[in-house]
């Protein structure tokens, strides 16, 4: 595998947004779906207590939506539109950013830090039609878009990572 540079400068808000929609791509259904039945409990418990005047439904409307508020807060309000604001301003806060991908690992270079990741760290990846999502052993993870990427460069980039992700090099042991 060649070289391959990557100036991020400035981090586009876009490209945090892309990385996080990505990651929370594989449990949008799941979000979905809680939200759905906590908000038909929480109607329920409201029809009920409207229709009987019993107190216990009373009850279960401001439990059913205190769960609904507390629970549903986090992966349908916060992580979707809020995050990727914050997000974006703490990795603007690092400066001049830059990657660096070659056969040793990726780089990651700011103008106060740096962080390099072999290849064995690397877990999985997730890919969509804007970028990639690396996942490293040390829980951190490197979002790319492909917009910074040549046609070679993204080519080299996927063969790379289905060849570390296929032979299993850098999962935890016991994961398939």
């Amino acid at each position: 595998m060649r070289k391959i540079e990557i100036e991020e400068n400035p981090v586009q808000l876009l490209d945090v947004k892309n990385g996080i929609r990505l990651i929370l791509s594989k449990v949008q259904l799941r979000r979905n779906l809680f939200a759905v039945g906590m908000l038909l409990v929480v109607l329920l418990c409201l029809c009920f207590w409207c229709l009987t005047g019993d107190t216990s439904w009373g009850i279960g409307f401001f439990v059913s939506l205190g769960l609904l508020l507390t629970w549903g807060y986090r992966p349908i309000i916060y992580l979707p539109y809020i995050y990727p604001r914050k997000y974006h301003e703490q990795l603007t806060s690092f400066g001049k950013l830059s990657t660096i991908i070659d056969d040793c690992g990726i780089l990651e270079k700011s103008d106060s830090a740096q962080v390099f990741h072999k290849w064995d760290s690397v877990i999985k990846h997730m890919e969509d039609q804007n970028g990639f999502v690396i996942f490293f052993s040390t829980q951190n993870l490197k979002y790319i878009p492909k917009r910074l990427l040549n046609g070679e460069e993204e080519k080299e980039l996927k063969e790379e990572l289905h060849v570390r992700q296929g032979t299993g090099v850098g999962r935890p042991k016991g994961r398939k």
